[in-house]
């Protein structure tokens, strides 16, 4: 599912001209879910409805710069 997702958000992202793709927040009333690829993998977040986002996309965009690092 989560990939359908961000394949559609990938493609929607190139479509619409709006350069290139860097996660997709999806928002519900138990939570959000956060993801994102990285090298072929990906790498999904699933939150609380209190959690901040901003904090939670520092921690992606962090763990995602060490994940290309390492993989």
């Amino acid at each position: 599912m989560v990939t359908l997702i961000l394949k559609a958000s990938q493609r929607a992202t190139k479509e619409l001209e709006q350069g290139k793709f860097n996660n997709a927040i999806i928002e519900s009333e138990n939570g959000k879910i956060l993801f994102t690829e990285i090298k072929g993998n990906i790498l999904c977040i699933i939150s609380t409805v209190d959690a901040k986002l901003g904090i939670i996309n520092l921690k992606l965009g962090a763990a995602s710069k060490e994940l290309i690092a390492d993989l």
